[in-house]
């Protein structure tokens, strides 16, 4: 999958950090929990939400606005 050069830095330095969640080194997911496992996406999702809530951001349409064309 290509990445932008700083994403692919970021993840090096995430897989370097000693501070991580342990996982065994065959292990499918790259992001994981605090208990080594695979992270759930509805888990996700809703801490995903709760934090776009935090933030006060809003949805926007996906369609263009008529700017009166």
């Amino acid at each position: 999958m290509p990445l932008y050069p700083n994403t692919a830095a970021a993840l090096g330095d995430y897989l370097r950090r000693d501070d991580r969640p342990s996982q065994p080194p065959n292990a499918p997911g790259l992001l994981v929990s605090t208990a080594g496992s695979r992270l759930l996406y509805g888990n996700l999702q809703i801490t995903f939400h709760r934090l776009v809530g935090r933030t006060g951001l809003t949805s926007r349409s996906i369609l263009p606005a008529n700017r009166g064309n």
